[in-house]
């Protein structure tokens, strides 16, 4: 396995975790911020980005977990705050249950420890894209019904260009993959109860992709987790609150020593 990584600044690790259709695009504006006290790792996840598979292996929780560990390893990075954003939020999860002792901390962002409660939507667009293609899918489909609040395009309506891009980065056949994945994803909210590591969920109010309610009841399942609510942001919090979410990590960083 081949993963594209960057890395900004120095200091005490921080590991950016992104989600479907993203790379570590997806955190430019937040990686920028945290690098001026933190050594900030950003990768693109196996299937994603410019990283690339020297031999197909299933996606799984499980299969990214270890891609995440092999990396820490290979880059000699010990115990680092781990910051998930959808699927990469299951994926830190996964890691933390995995590998106990291996993290210092979570951050969880648009985070549904159940991704298969996104099944319908999932397996819906992995066989629309499979039918007309992923660039048509994205004009026709994704651009009507984008993962952003209507107040954040408002603001920024360059968002929209610049996910669009993104996503379209992506290789088609392994976008598809991902869909599958998540759609088949093995549950997690039963063990998060074991986690023995600090946490922090983070959620967009107007989030219609991992809802809300699923990061409230994560955050209380936690056993030892802070909940912050972003009004007025959906879905992709690092490109629609960049400030707010490079805040609310390094006030968690410092809280917890990380």
């Amino acid at each position: 396995m081949v993963l594209a990584v960057t890395v900004a600044g120095s200091g005490a690790p921080l590991v950016l975790v992104h989600g479907l259709g993203a790379s570590t695009e997806l955190w430019r504006d937040v990686q920028a911020a945290l690098a001026e006290g933190h050594r900030v790792v950003a990768y693109d996840q196996r299937g994603a980005g410019r990283s690339r598979e020297l031999t197909r292996e299933p996606f799984t929780l499980a299969t990214w977990a270890a891609d995440l560990r092999d990396l820490l390893a290979a880059l000699e990075i010990e115990r680092p705050l781990l910051v998930g954003h959808s699927l990469g939020s299951a994926v830190a999860l996964k890691f933390a249950l995995s590998y106990p002792g291996e993290s210092a901390g979570l951050v969880l962002m648009g985070a549904d420890p159940d991704l298969g409660n996104l099944a319908p939507r999932m397996l819906a667009a992995a066989e629309l894209i499979e039918q007309i293609g992923l660039p048509r899918w994205v004009e026709e489909r994704w651009s009507l019904n984008t993962p952003f609040a209507a107040g954040s395009l408002a603001r920024a309506p360059e968002l929209l260009d610049r996910y669009r891009a993104m996503v379209l980065a992506n290789d088609q056949e392994s976008y598809v993959r991902t869909c599958r994945a998540i759609a088949t994803a093995e549950p997690l909210s039963g063990r998060v109860g074991e986690l023995e590591l600090a946490a922090l969920v983070i959620a967009g109010a107007e989030d219609d992709r991992t809802l809300p309610v699923h990061s409230r009841a994560l955050a209380a399942a936690l056993p030892d987790c802070r909940y912050v609510e972003l009004r007025e942001v959906g879905h992709t919090m690092p490109f629609e609150a960049p400030a707010e979410v490079a805040a609310a990590v390094l006030r968690f960083a410092e809280e917890i020593g990380a």
